[in-house]
């Protein structure tokens, strides 16, 4: 398993994530896959881009040029831009 822009919630690269996505293949029992994943979460969570703190509010606005977008996904509409296609 390699943290690819597909397996990563930013999606992006990182060769510590590799490394612990390893262990997390390669465990020999239960408890060693369990915490070689609580460190790949901690890893994700501490290398997050964005980490919200309090939301009051939830506005969205879009456009009928964009497609693509799943505004159910979380507050942050920008969430699948890589899906996303606009029209000119």
């Amino acid at each position: 398993m390699n943290a690819n822009r597909n397996s990563t919630c930013i999606h992006n690269t990182s060769d510590e994530l590799d490394t612990i996505a390893a262990k997390i293949t390669n465990a020999a029992s239960e408890e060693e896959k369990a915490a070689a994943i609580a460190e790949y979460q901690q890893k994700m969570y501490d290398d997050a881009v964005i980490v919200p703190i309090a939301q009051v509010y939830d506005y969205t606005a879009t456009s009928s040029r964009v497609t693509g977008l799943d505004t159910s996904l979380t507050a942050h509409v920008s969430d699948n831009t890589w899906e996303w296609d606009v029209a000119e």
